[in-house]
């Protein structure tokens, strides 16, 4: 739980530090579509998370996001002849509810989806090995902000929370570029 802290904590700093600067407009149009590339960490200690995904702007505060991400096994332990990794495949589909706020540069969100999670894990010890995998399916919500730095291209802070029987929460900084709209 300390850790969850800890993470929101850094969000509402990333989100606080952003909204005090500007350059365009993080309005979005309908029509418009984005690019989306992010890294961030996981609550459970499930190691770096990266990915990326598509976005689509369905009206001026509503965007639709596809998004699939890869998180490194952050426990992998390898030594005394035991080896032991882990990885974790993420995909998601979100829907983005903006704020517009008066500083244009800066759009906080909510978000809520659906989230599927494909887990691995094997291990090795004296020439025997064994594999295990696992598929969840849970409910997406959280929110984050979008900063314009650009004409076309910002920054966005995320904090999505996967709820389902072994939750955890995601902090990740992204990047998007716009196209069209």
């Amino acid at each position: 739980m300390t850790r969850i802290v800890s993470i929101s904590r850094l969000f509402i700093l990333a989100v606080l530090l952003t909204g005090f600067s500007g350059a365009a407009t993080a309005q979005v149009e309908q029509g418009q579509t984005e690019i989306l590339g992010f890294i961030g960490g996981v609550s459970d200690g499930g190691g770096t998370t990266f990915g990326g995904g598509v976005q689509y702007a369905f009206g001026e505060r509503i965007i639709l996001a596809a998004e699939a991400a890869y998180l490194t096994g952050g426990e992998d332990f390898s030594g005394f002849g035991v080896d032991f990794d882990s990885s974790l495949l993420e995909f998601g589909g979100n829907v983005h509810y903006l704020f517009p706020m008066s500083n244009e540069a800066f759009t906080p969100y909510v978000l809520g989806g659906l989230g599927l999670l494909r887990v691995s894990a094997s291990s090795s010890s004296g020439g025997f090995s064994s594999s295990a995998s696992d598929t969840a399916i849970g409910l997406n919500i959280g929110g984050g902000a979008r900063w314009q730095v650009g004409d076309n291209w910002g920054l966005r802070p995320e904090l999505k929370i996967f709820i389902e029987d072994g939750s955890n929460v995601r902090f990740s900084i992204g990047f998007y570029r716009q196209f069209g709209g």
